[in-house]
């Protein structure tokens, strides 16, 4: 063809140009006769016609919500490698905490021990929020490139990367509850380990949705990535375990350890395992004293307990006292202003926390556009 018409090595064929000759010719003018009747018996269909609500998206929210949401769940299902290295951190990362504390004591020294495992699980946000947030970053590019098309909304987006990501919540949360809870020999009791199973799943959903929200407030996972040790030292500095609550500067200590959702974290699940345990010293762990004369070991420490002294004597009758600082567990924990009756209500601070990160993602997926084209 590009010969024929000489845009090609050989000579054009013919002394006129073929543009020339279709612009000539009687084809041409029958076509640009029935361009015009179309474009005048459309116009006259459409005049004849009632106005129609013209909506900027051609499906409803409900639908676009469910079509959103399949196809979510089905890329996160032909991803792997995403679901199973998260699985595999969880898992690692609960049997060697598991096996370096295996099978504690009731010894003094093993409440410490206890408290230990539990902080352990405050490194989940720091293992969710490093795989999270790329995730969110590569689908919301998929997402700017189909919303300049107004395939979709930002609500049905953002719902589906949250529910997409809860089956693998869930079994991640089995993953590293069950080596960490029963290899070091917590209470098996259901009313305990119910509600540490429950205080572990709210804390792998508020971390997916912590990492969901920062990096939709964000313009990138670079930079969302740049906020993650902040808030992990923020969080792990002021829950009233590495610094006590009496400790820690009034200034901080009247909102920011309140509004540290570690502190629910820490706070249920201490008080759960060593509420009524029994506290049973080891030789070394006792306190060795002698009691003044003509007094034997239970009246000189009469008073201490009967002014609600911790802890107790190995023996009452001699004069050679051994005292063990702890009786019951929670003595323990008492000084870090934790209550075993607040424990419930710690779970549902906790859980309303997931609720205001699900409120911040919203607004920052709907309101926040970081598309550079």
């Amino acid at each position: 063809m590009l010969d024929a018409i000489g845009a090609g090595q050989a000579p054009r064929i013919g002394d006129r140009d073929w543009g020339d000759r279709w612009r000539s010719s009687p084809e041409f003018a029958n076509t640009k006769e029935e361009i015009v009747r179309m474009k005048s018996q459309r116009m006259q269909e459409v005049g004849s016609n009632f106005k129609t609500d013209e909506k900027e998206y051609a499906t409803p929210l409900w639908h676009q919500i469910k079509i959103v949401n399949w196809r979510t769940h089905l890329s996160f299902w032909r991803s792997p490698n995403y679901g199973f290295t998260r699985l595999f951190n969880h898992v690692a990362i609960a049997l060697l905490t598991g096996l370096a504390y295996l099978q504690l004591d009731d010894s003094r020294s093993s409440l410490q021990y206890r408290v230990f495992v539990i902080f352990q699980a405050t490194v989940l946000p720091a293992l969710i929020l490093a795989q999270v947030e790329p995730k969110y970053d590569l689908s919301r590019l998929i997402f700017y490139r189909e919303s300049a098309a107004k395939a979709y909304k930002q609500f049905p987006f953002a719902l589906s990367m949250v529910l997409a990501e809860i089956p693998y919540s869930i079994l991640c949360a089995v993953g590293f509850f069950l080596p960490l809870y029963y290899i070091p020999g917590f209470q098996s009791a259901s009313s305990r380990a119910g509600y540490q199973f429950f205080m572990i799943l709210i804390t792998e959903l508020f971390s997916v949705t912590l990492g969901q929200m920062v990096a939709a407030l964000t313009p990138s996972s670079f930079i969302s990535m740049l906020l993650n040790p902040f808030l992990i030292i923020v969080f792990a500095l002021f829950c009233g375990v590495t610094i006590p609550k009496s400790q820690i500067p009034g200034f901080w200590r009247a909102w920011l350890y309140q509004l540290d959702p570690f502190t629910r974290l820490i706070g249920g699940m201490v008080v759960t395992e060593l509420h009524d345990r029994p506290v049973r010293c080891t030789p070394a762990e006792f306190n060795t004293f002698t009691s003044p004369p003509g007094q034997n070991c239970g009246e000189y420490m009469s008073s201490f307990f009967q002014n609600g002294g911790a802890g107790y004597l190995a023996q009452n009758a001699t004069d050679m006292c051994q005292y063990c600082a702890y009786k019951v567990g929670d003595q323990f924990y008492e000084p870090l202003s934790f209550s075993f009756d607040n424990r419930w209500r710690d779970l549902g601070i906790f859980a309303a926390f997931i609720g205001s990160n699900l409120l911040l993602l919203f607004i920052g997926s709907r309101y926040l556009n970081f598309n550079r084209r």
